[in-house]
């Protein structure tokens, strides 16, 4: 089912396209950004806040946890498998890894930011300038 080229290895590829494509969008949604000109039902932003939450819990502990251990095969300090692509385990350690957990830390900083007034909000949606 797994092997290049099956019909399981495809759904498994889209599948995480479709699931990092959603997860991209939700914190926009949860923060109101560009994506939610409207003003937000409670109970819905309260769901995408919570969504949002457990998004950015995930990414940081994944980012965290695979890029340190990363950084502990590339130090030494854990011993790679004889069998272990040395390319890989750089480009995670270096790269893949440090991405999740950049993103995971933005998220939680957009979460983080205050959030606007029930009249900043309004004075946005009818256009009208903050007073």
């Amino acid at each position: 089912m797994g092997r290049p080229g099956s019909a399981g290895a495809a759904f498994a590829v889209w599948a995480a396209a479709g699931l990092k494509a959603v997860a991209a969008v939700l914190p926009m949604l949860a923060v109101g950004g560009i994506l939610a000109p409207a003003p937000p039902v409670p109970r819905r932003q309260r769901l995408l806040r919570v969504l949002a939450w457990i998004e950015a819990a995930i990414l940081t502990s994944y980012g965290l946890v695979l890029t340190v251990a990363g950084l502990l095969v590339q130090s030494g300090v854990i011993a790679r498998s004889a069998h272990a692509d040395d390319r890989a385990l750089i480009w995670h350690a270096y790269l893949w890894d440090p991405w999740f957990l950049l993103w995971g830390l933005l998220v939680t900083t957009a979460l983080l930011r205050p959030r606007p007034s029930r009249s900043q909000r309004a004075g946005r949606v009818t256009g009208s300038a903050p007073g």
